[in-house]
């Protein structure tokens, strides 16, 4: 197993780069890993430099976390290329990230920041649009059209950046919450987690929150009280469904993943127990790709995926060829 933090999807096929290695890997649509190329890093320190990655044509875009580098992989001409970003924070963690035009834009929740860096001149323009936060840098943003939406962490509200004014707007969200840490959008709503045991169904035109409660049926075996880090760390839609996975740091510790069913409206919770294995922090759980119905989970804790089939909630383990 390739452990990684995130992947990027499309087409059936999938990229990521391991986390401890700091090497891109593909895994075609039958599901056989290959090795791309390893990303050249300064030193031999190759733990989380860029562990996540997007793709933009025919290049995969690798994102800094330790390092402070951009790096950039042509698929063509099999070459590197890299663009340097300055954040007075020891430790970037940009995980999400979109092209428009000529430009990258990502996220460092640990510096606060909304970065605009141009591919093709390499110039670097940065916009504070949270709260820094240098003991954690998790967080989920994401793009809809021409907008970014910015959580905060610290405040139950959302910032909407537009990309082609460069001009923001903040959203106040009444809810019972100390701030958010995921975000999806999914049938014309976005869907957020915080600290609480909620789903927030939130309706940007009306500026409403519908709070869909999770409470008792998700068990949490770790759960301190002011924690600067969300409850749940990552969340995805999927195939009319949203997946959403715990923390699984030194704050929050789950086995439990929700998947959201957006037409029946119903939270579903399946448990990702091993019986021969403890969960500790550090074992997370990461969503990896869509296989036919089945959404194959990594856990940092076993060598084999878990496979949640989406249709019959049956759950097993899938090794990768």
């Amino acid at each position: 197993m390739i452990y990684n933090d995130g992947t990027f999807e499309e087409n059936g096929e999938v990229w990521f780069v391991g986390y401890l290695d700091n090497v891109l890997y593909h895994i075609n649509s039958i599901g056989k890993l290959e090795v791309v190329a390893i990303i050249p890093t300064e030193g031999a320190d190759t733990y989380r430099m860029n562990p996540m990655c997007i793709k933009n044509k025919n290049e995969i875009i690798c994102l800094p976390d330790r390092a402070k580098k951009v790096v950039i992989y042509n698929m063509e001409t099999r070459e590197f290329r890299d663009i340097s970003i300055s954040l007075n924070v020891d430790r970037y963690t940009i995980s999400n990230a979109w092209i428009e035009e000529k430009n990258l834009w990502c996220v460092s929740y640990r510096s606060g920041e909304l970065i605009k860096c141009n591919l093709e001149n390499q110039e670097i323009e940065k916009f504070l649009v949270c709260s820094p936060n240098h003991q954690t840098g998790s967080g989920e943003a994401i793009r809809v059209n021409q907008y970014i939406y910015i959580l905060h962490k610290d405040r139950c509200a959302v910032t909407e950046f537009d990309v082609k004014t460069e001009k923001r707007h903040t959203f106040e969200l009444n809810c019972k919450d100390k701030g958010f840490g995921t975000i999806v959008y999914a049938n014309g709503s976005f869907y957020l987690t915080g600290f609480e045991k909620n789903i927030y169904k939130w309706n940007k035109e009306k500026n409403s929150v519908t709070t869909i409660e999770i409470g008792e049926k998700i068990v949490f075996d770790v759960e301190k009280d002011n924690s600067k880090s969300s409850r749940f760390f990552q969340s995805r839609y999927v195939n009319g469904y949203i997946l959403i996975t715990p923390h699984n740091n030194a704050d929050y510790v789950c086995d439990d993943v929700i998947l959201y069913d957006l037409e029946k409206e119903r939270v579903r919770i399946y448990s990702l127990k091993d019986e021969k294995t403890f969960r500790k922090l550090g074992n997370y759980l990461v969503y990896n790709y869509l296989l036919g119905e089945s959404i194959l989970i990594q856990d940092y804790s076993q060598k084999d995926y878990w496979e949640v089939n989406i249709k019959t909630g049956r759950i097993g383990k899938r090794q990768l060829n």
